[in-house]
């Protein structure tokens, strides 16, 4: 049976498994590996939390073993990055302590670093924290390595035709038109800084336009960043 745990009895093994058989290709405790590739599931009764192991790595959710394992059988989608920390085990303690892990998390991400998720636990004799990271962390850690920034834009061709950072790279039609599109900038590592630069600039045209001559302008999501 491809579903490994400890914790749980043969009817709840069995059952998993049928579900496992049932899965996508494509599912996330199937990728990285063939339809038969082992899960490992390790619950700590403490902490109600179930880390599962597979080909791709790990990812833990909360709640006891049987909703745990129905929650991560059910989804089709991971909505978080796990990723994975081995910590330093203090010898006077003879423990790992998070906490300095956790602080650079805050340093980084400010007041976002509160919707990261951790689990501490043992693997092969490491103490691993695994942190979960939502889409609004993961976006600013990939950000400065490249992507894409999008800004979504709706107004009258006539108003639209006056903001000059949106004039000079996209072209609209001469009749004046009720629009609604998004201005795209692709970059490289280090042009973020440079690409956001210009998002906010058309931010600032915007806001100018509307104060000075009016004009139904609206903006957003602004400078929202995409792989």
């Amino acid at each position: 049976m491809p579903i490994h745990c400890n914790d749980a009895n043969a009817v709840q093994l069995e059952e998993w498994n049928r579900l496992f058989a049932a899965l996508h290709p494509t599912h996330p405790l199937k990728e990285g590996g063939s339809s038969s590739s082992d899960v490992i599931v390790r619950y700590d009764k403490e902490a109600n939390v179930a880390v599962f192991q597979t080909a791709m790595g790990f990812y833990f959710r909360r709640g006891d073993l049987d909703a745990a394992v129905a929650a991560e059988l059910k989804a089709t989608h991971r909505d978080y990055l796990c990723s994975p920390f081995e910590l330093t085990v203090n010898p006077r303690e003879g423990k790992a302590d998070p906490a300095p892990l956790l602080q650079r998390f805050a340093d980084l991400y400010g007041k976002k670093a509160r919707q990261i998720d951790t689990h501490l636990f043992s693997h092969n004799g490491a103490s691993i924290l695994l942190a979960l990271f939502p889409s609004s962390v993961v976006r600013e850690m990939m950000a400065p390595h490249g992507g894409m920034l999008k800004t979504v834009f709706k107004g009258n061709t006539r108003d639209l035709r006056r903001i000059p950072a949106l004039h000079e790279f996209l072209h609209f039609p001469d009749e004046d038109v009720d629009v609604e599109s998004v201005f795209a900038t692709r970059y490289e590592s280090g042009g973020f800084e440079a690409v956001r630069a210009l998002h906010y600039q058309i931010v600032k045209e915007v806001i100018e336009i509307k104060r000075d001559r009016g004009g139904a302008l609206t903006l957003g999501p602004i400078a929202q960043w995409d792989a």
